[in-house]
């Protein structure tokens, strides 16, 4: 395992862990107050309830994150694949990546847009890859690599904050990878992969 690969998997153990934390809790005060029959059971169930729900919600993210991208590597259309997911404006775009990665980025990517953009949403082509842009506000320059950290939320979420680790990680699987790109339109997230052998 590289360095690199090593850290990465070391701080998401380590976010893991303090997501984790609170909901436990929940349920370790709730059950000791069962158990001694103090407060409402009812209240206290529900509490337990919605403390269980999202720490499943944690480890289907995990899952889904270890196995982001999977899928032999084939030339996909990734401009096709964003009008099927409802963008209107999307350039075709030719990529080598499997296509469930090259659905499972646009699918985060179009989602985090229009939860936190601004229409018009617009889907361009790059060399290698593509970029998803939306006319919201960027991000300052030093926080960029941050939102690819797991279990980072934005302003105003209510998600997990796996989103884009998952993509990120979906590009990695393929040799690729995702960056956030200062624009003055708004908020821009390029995808960008390696060029089939008979190419390079």
């Amino acid at each position: 395992m590289s360095r690199d690969r090593h850290d990465e998997l070391e701080e998401t153990v380590r976010a893991l862990a303090h997501a984790i934390r609170n909901p436990a809790m929940t349920i370790q005060m709730g059950a000791t107050a069962l158990q001694e029959g103090s407060g409402e059971p009812r209240i206290i169930a529900k509490s337990i309830q919605r403390a269980v729900t999202k720490i499943c919600g944690l480890l289907d993210e995990l899952s889904r994150l270890a196995h982001a991208g999977a899928g032999e590597r084939e030339r996909v259309d990734a401009g096709r694949v964003a009008r099927s997911l409802g963008v209107v404006d999307a350039q075709s775009a030719q990529v080598y990546a499997s296509p469930q990665a090259v659905w499972e980025i646009l699918e985060i990517l179009l989602d985090n847009a229009r939860r936190h953009g601004s229409e018009p949403i617009r889907v361009e082509s790059r060399p290698g890859g593509f970029a998803v842009l939306d006319s919201g506000e960027g991000v300052p320059e030093d926080e960029e690599d941050r939102h690819f950290e797991a279990f980072t939320r934005g302003r105003g979420s209510d998600g997990l904050g796996l989103g884009l680790s998952i993509a990120r990680a979906a590009a990695r699987r393929h040799g690729g990878d995702l960056e956030i790109k200062q624009s003055a339109d708004g908020f821009c997230v390029e995808a960008v992969f390696p060029l089939p052998p008979s190419v390079e």
